[in-house]
């Protein structure tokens, strides 16, 4: 917008100068990257502009240096966001599956506990109402994504009843950070993405 308001201000502006008299307007660019306007083009490379009303007078040349133009184009080019956005993002962080291993607290539910072995497996205990769940399976860290495959649910009941059943399901998480006495992992559920935040169990 600005350097067509610029452009709009020329043409204008030559129509209020005197003396010459033309029935055309040229613009070409220098070698220094000057735009000018004038009725007597340098050379073949000029663009023609037409002017519908030929009794205004202009001026035989006008100027103006290109610092609004490049302005415009550098607000204007996507490319030239895109790279000082990149530059401002930080790259992902990289975790090691070693960095899990251990026994973690859910920190909102107290009595749930998630255990990474380091031969693969997983375990999740958790205390529901004097009942106790346990889950069991593999896990495995591809990148930052956490991926748990649930293998089967097992229910004891407070009255000391107890049942088994497959239950086979993959739950994927991201890794976004992680320390010696805390993680916090990104998952999508039906409400959205939240945030889960554990605690290193024997730190």
């Amino acid at each position: 917008m600005k350097l067509h308001m610029t452009l709009l201000g020329i043409l204008v502006g030559l129509s209020l100068v005197q003396p010459a008299q033309a029935d055309n307007v040229y613009r070409w660019v220098d070698k220094d990257g000057k735009v000018h306007f004038g009725d007597r083009p340098p050379s073949e490379a000029a663009e023609e502009l037409r002017v519908t009303d030929k009794s205004a007078p202009i001026s035989p040349s006008s100027h103006y240096d290109g610092e609004d133009e490049d302005a415009d184009i550098n607000e204007a080019t996507p490319d030239t966001r895109l790279t000082a956005d990149s530059g401002a993002k930080r790259s992902p962080a990289t975790f090691s599956a070693k960095q899990l291993l251990g026994r973690w607290q859910d920190d909102m539910l107290n009595d749930a506990f998630d255990t990474y072995a380091a031969d693969g497996s997983y375990t999740r205990d958790a205390n529901l109402f004097g009942s106790k769940l346990t889950l069991k399976g593999s896990w495995k860290l591809v990148g930052n994504e956490l991926q748990v495959q649930i293998k089967t649910k097992s229910m004891t009941l407070p009255n000391g009843q107890s049942k088994t059943e497959a239950d086979v399901r993959l739950n994927k998480s991201q890794l976004i950070s992680i320390s010696a006495a805390e993680m916090t992992l990104l998952r999508n559920t039906k409400g959205g993405e939240l945030e889960f935040t554990y605690k290193k169990v024997g730190v």
